[in-house]
């Protein structure tokens, strides 16, 4: 609901009309409000959720109405998005996880949240703080941190050394062919995703044979081998290493992959859901 920043600016690359009755003219400068944005009615009511100042995870929820792609967008949108969402993301996550498998986390008896923005012109509840306590279960609750030392030792259950023995290879040495395994990635999650499929198939007896999608072209169709491909999407566009790739996928004719075995797994943060696997969608087609 708040948005880390309230707004962002966008300049209007042409002429156009927006809702049918407003001219927007090349150049001029439009300011998007996050904070307003998420509160539109049509798309986070729909005449289901209520009161759209309110929290309700529930708008969130496979099955709940369709709304617009870019009806939630806290860290912007297109090429000119926050290029540190994904860490944000990924921080809050973990930070919050770290956090409740900790202690049992509640705001003081009363407390509302009212929006502020501070010097560093970022959003933040005002005056917020938290009363903790050691969840019940959790690694805190089996020891005293804050109280005094009693004397008292706590033993601790013995443990067997564990013994190691030879297990039996789990790798089939049948020989299952060579696996092309070709991938399209910008910040290597891709070309990691390939190389643990290499070594899942060689634990199957295939010989895996892993290149980008741009080092694929010369060596497909392929109709004697498998292939898997393991992409993202950057806006809608290939990533770096897929550009050629892509060429010769749009110039293939009509039936001139016939008998060519291959898959395709598209990687992709569903955040983005106007392009959302838009690449390897077009690739599996």
């Amino acid at each position: 609901m708040y948005a880390p920043v309230s707004s962002t600016r966008r300049e209007c690359a042409h002429d156009t009309i927006v809702n049918g009755n407003r001219l927007l003219r090349k150049g001029q400068k439009i300011e998007v409000m996050f904070w307003g944005l998420h509160r539109n009615p049509e798309d986070w009511d729909q005449g289901v959720f209520g009161d759209v100042d309110k929290f309700n995870p529930d708008r969130h929820l496979a099955g709940a109405p369709p709304r617009h792609a870019n009806a939630q967008k806290p860290f912007g949108f297109g090429v000119r998005s926050c290029i540190g969402m994904q860490f944000a993301l990924l921080e809050a996550k973990t930070f919050l996880c770290m956090v409740f498998n900790f202690f049992n986390v509640q705001t003081p008896p009363g407390y509302e949240i009212i929006p502020h923005v501070g010097k560093a012109f970022t959003a933040a509840p005002k005056d917020l703080s938290f009363d903790l306590s050691f969840r019940a279960g959790g690694p805190l609750d089996r020891i005293n941190l804050f109280g005094s030392f009693s004397g008292e030792t706590i033993p601790l259950p013995s443990k067997q050394p564990e013994v190691v023995t030879e297990k039996e290879s789990k790798v089939n040495t049948k020989n299952g062919g060579s696996v092309i395994i070709a991938y399209g990635s910008n910040s290597g999650t891709c070309e990691e995703f390939a190389s643990l499929l290499a070594d899942e198939v060689t634990k199957d007896g295939f010989d895996p044979l892993v290149m980008t999608l741009d080092q694929a072209v010369d060596k497909l169709p392929n109709t004697d081998s498998p292939v898997l491909i393991v992409s993202s999407t950057y806006n809608g566009a290939p990533p770096d290493n897929a550009g050629k790739f892509k060429e010769w996928m749009t110039s293939l004719k009509e039936g001139s992959l016939n008998g060519m075995r291959f898959g395709v797994f598209g990687v992709g943060n569903s955040n983005w859901e106007s392009t959302y696997q838009k690449f390897p969608n077009e690739i599996h087609m």
